[in-house]
């Protein structure tokens, strides 16, 4: 099936091309999927999860962050869902008031090879 690109898809990606290189799966690829997963939920599902995120530490941060990026292709709280994916990374092994929210092994298991 094809599918024509909308204009919130370009600016979802226009927007994601101002943060760091790629490197394995990095913020960038967490904030793919999550605006796609977004994009997917129920309507009624969206109202629950940005009433959720309103009580985010960050949430005031990553609202200024839209304003400032003028990123009028991207909804708010499509924005905020696909900043909220990269936070469990950007806090790990975190400093200052962050270090409160140091889980290191809450994020992944780590198999050793046989």
């Amino acid at each position: 099936m094809h599918r024509d690109h909308t204009s919130a898809e370009s600016g979802t990606l226009q927007l994601l091309t101002q943060y760091s290189p790629a490197f394995a799966w990095s913020g960038v690829g967490h904030m793919v999927i999550a605006a796609e997963t977004y994009r997917q939920l129920s309507p009624e599902l969206q109202t629950r999860v940005a009433k959720i995120l309103k009580a985010h530490p960050d949430y005031e941060k990553w609202q200024q962050s839209h304003a400032k990026a003028g990123s009028e292709e991207v909804d708010l709280a499509t924005f905020i869902f696909m900043r909220a994916s990269t936070w469990p990374d950007e806090i790990r092994r975190g400093a200052g008031s962050d270090k409160q929210y140091d889980h290191s092994h809450w994020h992944y298991v780590d198999y050793g090879r046989r």
